[in-house]
Protein backbone atom coordinates (compact mmCIF):
# COMPACT_ATOMS: atom_id res chain seq x y z
CA UNK A 1 0.00 0.00 0.00
CA UNK A 2 1.50 3.59 -1.18
CA UNK A 3 1.81 6.06 1.65
CA UNK A 4 0.28 9.28 1.56
CA UNK A 5 1.82 12.14 3.16
CA UNK A 6 0.25 14.89 5.02
CA UNK A 7 1.59 18.29 4.25
CA UNK A 8 -0.11 19.95 6.99
CA UNK A 9 2.17 17.22 9.02
CA UNK A 10 5.21 18.10 6.89
CA UNK A 11 4.66 22.18 7.25
CA UNK A 12 4.08 22.02 11.30
CA UNK A 13 7.60 20.37 11.87
CA UNK A 14 9.40 22.95 9.78
CA UNK A 15 8.12 25.79 11.82
CA UNK A 16 5.30 26.88 9.05
CA UNK A 17 1.25 27.73 10.17
CA UNK A 18 -1.57 27.46 8.59
CA UNK A 19 -3.77 30.62 8.44
CA UNK A 20 -7.51 29.56 8.41
CA UNK A 21 -8.41 32.90 6.59
CA UNK A 22 -5.71 33.68 4.09
CA UNK A 23 -5.96 29.36 3.28
CA UNK A 24 -1.91 29.80 3.77
CA UNK A 25 0.77 28.95 5.05
CA UNK A 26 2.78 31.18 7.00
CA UNK A 27 6.18 31.61 8.75
CA UNK A 28 8.13 34.23 10.60
CA UNK A 29 11.08 35.35 8.76
CA UNK A 30 14.48 34.07 9.85
CA UNK A 31 16.17 36.20 12.41
CA UNK A 32 13.34 38.91 12.76
CA UNK A 33 11.43 39.77 15.88
CA UNK A 34 7.69 41.14 16.06
CA UNK A 35 7.93 44.59 16.04
CA UNK A 36 4.42 44.58 18.08
CA UNK A 37 3.62 41.40 20.50
CA UNK A 38 0.08 41.32 22.51
CA UNK A 39 -1.24 37.80 23.89
CA UNK A 40 -3.69 37.66 21.22
CA UNK A 41 -1.10 38.56 18.03
CA UNK A 42 1.51 39.60 16.35
CA UNK A 43 3.05 42.10 13.80
CA UNK A 44 5.94 41.53 12.11
CA UNK A 45 7.78 40.45 9.00
CA UNK A 46 6.22 36.86 7.21
CA UNK A 47 6.83 34.34 4.62
CA UNK A 48 3.55 33.85 2.91
CA UNK A 49 3.25 30.23 1.07
CA UNK A 50 -0.02 30.29 -1.10
CA UNK A 51 -0.51 26.55 -2.51
CA UNK A 52 -2.51 27.82 -5.53
CA UNK A 53 -0.12 29.93 -6.66
CA UNK A 54 2.88 27.91 -5.41
CA UNK A 55 4.77 31.18 -4.64
CA UNK A 56 6.92 32.35 -1.11
CA UNK A 57 6.29 35.94 -0.77
CA UNK A 58 7.66 37.93 2.13
CA UNK A 59 5.12 40.36 4.10
CA UNK A 60 6.91 42.77 6.62
CA UNK A 61 3.92 44.85 9.03
CA UNK A 62 1.69 42.07 9.04
CA UNK A 63 -0.84 41.78 11.91
CA UNK A 64 -0.79 37.78 12.87
CA UNK A 65 -3.93 37.36 14.74
CA UNK A 66 -3.03 33.64 17.03
CA UNK A 67 -7.07 32.46 16.53
CA UNK A 68 -6.42 32.43 12.78
CA UNK A 69 -4.28 29.67 13.08
CA UNK A 70 -5.05 26.54 12.50
CA UNK A 71 -4.13 24.23 16.11
CA UNK A 72 -1.56 21.58 15.81
CA UNK A 73 -2.45 18.39 16.75
CA UNK A 74 -0.54 17.08 20.25
CA UNK A 75 1.59 14.00 19.05
CA UNK A 76 2.38 12.14 21.59
CA UNK A 77 6.07 10.80 22.07
CA UNK A 78 7.02 7.19 23.26
CA UNK A 79 4.46 5.14 21.97
CA UNK A 80 2.28 5.01 25.41
CA UNK A 81 0.20 6.30 28.16
CA UNK A 82 3.38 6.04 30.03
CA UNK A 83 5.60 7.39 27.27
CA UNK A 84 7.23 4.05 26.61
Amino acid sequence: MPHTLDPRALCSTCRWGFHKELKAWLMRVANTEPVMKTERGERGSFWIFDVLSWERVRKDNFNLQYDQLEVRPQVLRGGGKDGG
